[in-house]
């Protein structure tokens, strides 16, 4: 059977300080210089595995959002723009 089945994995770990006051996960982020590393068939997962780690918070900013961003269906540039606090 040579099917070819589509699918995708998100891989989270714990989070770093910034976004551990919303949540207690993140997505796992590769840095551009480690792909070659992660991609490598040849590695085994213990090789790789050093690279499931929080990435720096100094890369996130964290605004509140709409609540709209939580109906899938919605799929609009208004998603990622900041809301007022009240």
């Amino acid at each position: 059977m040579n099917e070819v089945i589509k699918s995708g994995a998100i891989i989270v770990t714990e989070a770093n300080k910034l976004v551990g006051t919303i949540d207690d996960r993140v997505p796992v982020i590769i840095d551009s210089e480690n792909y070659e590393r992660w991609l490598d068939p040849t590695l085994a997962g213990e090789a790789v595995s050093g690279l499931l780690v929080p990435h720096d918070e100094q890369d996130y900013e964290i605004y509140p959002m709409s609540t709209t961003v939580n109906k899938p269906s919605n799929n609009t540039t208004s998603l990622i723009e900041r809301v007022a606090v009240t």
